[in-house]
C-alpha cells in the first residue's frame, strides 16, 4: 500500500512495533478524551501538509507523542537533588525521546521504504509538559515524507 494511506499506516506500524505505546490515534486532538489514564503512552498523527511536484509528492505529518505525569507528592526543596523535581517528567521524555528514535528508524528501514517513499530531513521536535486535567509530558516532532508522483511510478500506488 502506498500514498496517504500507506504512509500513515508505515508511522502507525512503526510506533506500534517498539512495544512502547498504548494508543495511536490520527486526526483532530481534540476529539481524543485525554482524561482517560488508559491510553498513556499515546501517539498522535495529524497531517500538517502536502506539496505536489511535478515527479514527487511531499507530505508534512506532525506527531505528538506524551505520557501521563506522575507526582510523587514529595517536596522538591526537601530533595537532595532538587533538579529532579517531584514528579517523572525526566524520565518520560527520556524513554519517549528513545520511542521516537526507534520509530524513526523502523520508518527509514520499513514499509515506507519498500513502497518507495523517504524521510525527507532530519526529524525535529519541542518537548512539553502541559498542565490540564491531566497533567502531560512528551514531544511535538515533524516528520517529512517524500514519495514518487503516481503519475511517475505508474499506478504502483
Amino acid at each position: 500500500m502506498s500514498g496517504y494511506f500507506g504512509i500513515t499506516d508505515a508511522i502507525r506500524k512503526a510506533f506500534n512495533e517498539t512495544d512502547r505505546i498504548n494508543t495511536i490515534t490520527h486526526g483532530n486532538l481534540d476529539m481524543i478524551d485525554l482524561s482517560r489514564q488508559n491510553i498513556y503512552p499515546l501517539v498522535h498523527v495529524v497531517n500538517q501538509g502536502v506539496n505536489f511536484s511535478d515527479r514527487t509528492t511531499n507530505y508534512t505529518f506532525g506527531v505528538t507523542i506524551m505520557d501521563l505525569v506522575d507526582f510523587d507528592r514529595s517536596d522538591p526543596q526537601d530533595e537532595t537533588e532538587p533538579f529532579y523535581g517531584d514528579d517523572n517528567s525526566q524520565d518520560i521524555l527520556h524513554d519517549l525521546g528513545i520511542t521516537i528514535e526507534l520509530a524513526i528508524d523502523r520508518l527509514k528501514r520499513g514499509d515506507l521504504y519498500d513502497d518507495l517513499f523517504r524521510l525527507t530531513g532530519d526529524v525535529g521536535g519541542v518537548a512539553f509538559i502541559n498542565e490540564g486535567e491531566n497533567v502531560l509530558a512528551g514531544y511535538n516532532v515533524t516528520i517529512s515524507v517524500t514519495g514518487i508522483n503516481a503519475s511517475i511510478n505508474d499506478g504502483l500506488c
